[in-house]
């Protein structure tokens, strides 16, 4: 029983074979069964080595070149049934199957120095859609095989910078070439001096601040509580540390929700009601005169880089803090919300 995940992952590189055999015959009403074959066979060798105990390091390598392989050779014979390439669907094929080569053989090579490094569920959506695809293609649904080809390029692209985002090479490289004033025209020359996981503690900001600070800008939805949704008892006993500390909070959102706002003013913040305008210098001028609070001695916190962080930063604020956002398990789960944040947050980083 031991060897049956094995088995059928062998199985389905032997079933990659055969397909190329069909298809050289010139028997394609072939490769749809094998293609429904080696998606079974997928399925089953993890299913199996799950509920029975029986996964080994080997066998989760074995499947996942085994998946590339059979895949990889199907994306080749696409490519050689559509060459010359003269339309536009068969050339948009063509480049999304290239893209998508060209990043997996870099993940695996990536992998093979970086054993660690954990397996993205957007990396297992994007192979779930390859298989897909392959199925709709093969059956002759080419409207559905290239819209499922198109989702696959997407997370295929985002999964692919996620990983390259740990690559020190790429460090070096922008570091080398020079790439920071170019990042910075791209992000608005956008300065993050700190990643946190949550919003710190008081005694955990004495630790990364200096004494100097005196006022803290905080975002509201996605920092302080899930987006338009109360803060929690925590969190208010949190933010109580600061205040009893002579520690000025501005907290703004820029949400319609107002009551939530009013009830945090009654109790002890001082609170904006921001706009779209908050990443923008004079919107912090103005409320550094309303607040009457020195923004040099101020560190700004948020959870996105783009909306939350000012442009530039770096002139006219302390300190920069880029917190994991606070999000509810159904937003999660339905966009990857963290991790798209956490991968735009390490291109900042280095640049």
């Amino acid at each position: 029983m031991k060897h049956v995940p094995n088995i059928l992952t062998l199985s389905r590189c032997l079933a990659t074979l055969l397909i190329v055999a069909v298809w050289y015959a010139w028997m394609p009403g072939f490769i749809l069964p094998l293609v429904i074959f080696g998606l079974a066979t997928d399925f089953l060798d993890g299913y199996l080595a799950r509920k029975y105990d029986l996964s080994t390091q080997f066998g989760k390598q074995f499947d996942h070149y085994a998946d590339k392989f059979f895949i990889i050779t199907l994306f080749v014979i696409v490519w050689i049934e559509l060459y010359p390439w003269q339309t536009i669907t068969s050339a948009a094929i063509v480049l999304m199957l290239l893209i998508l080569v060209i990043r997996d053989v870099y993940i695996a090579w990536f992998k093979m120095h970086h054993t660690q490094l954990p397996v993205l569920t957007l990396a297992k959506r994007k192979t779930t859609l390859q298989w897909w695809w392959l199925l709709a293609y093969f059956a002759g649904w080419t409207g559905g095989a290239v819209f499922l080809l198109l989702l696959a390029t997407i997370c295929s692209v985002v999964s692919g910078l996620w990983y390259l985002s740990y690559a020190a090479w790429w460090r070096s490289w922008v570091q080398e070439h020079k790439m920071k004033s170019l990042v910075d025209l791209i992000l608005g020359k956008k300065k993050i001096t700190a990643l946190l996981p949550s919003f710190p503690s008081y005694s955990e900001f004495q630790k990364l601040a200096t004494d100097d600070i005196k006022s803290l800008i905080i975002d509201l939805d996605g920092t302080l509580a899930p987006f338009d949704e109360p803060m929690d008892q925590m969190m208010y006993e949190l933010l109580d540390e600061y205040t009893k500390a002579w520690i000025k909070l501005v907290i703004y959102s820029n949400t319609s929700d107002t009551l939530r706002l009013t009830q945090m003013q009654e109790k002890w913040l001082a609170v904006y009601k921001g706009s779209i305008a908050k990443p923008q210098r004079w919107w912090y001028d103005e409320i550094a005169q309303q607040f009457a609070i020195d923004l040099k001695r101020s560190i700004m916190i948020g959870d996105s880089p783009i909306t939350d962080i000012p442009s530039p930063s770096s002139e006219f604020l302390a300190w920069v803090w880029l917190l994991k956002p606070i999000a509810p398990a159904w937003w999660v789960k339905a966009w990857s919300h963290y991790r798209l944040n956490r991968m735009l947050t390490r291109f900042l980083m280095i640049a």
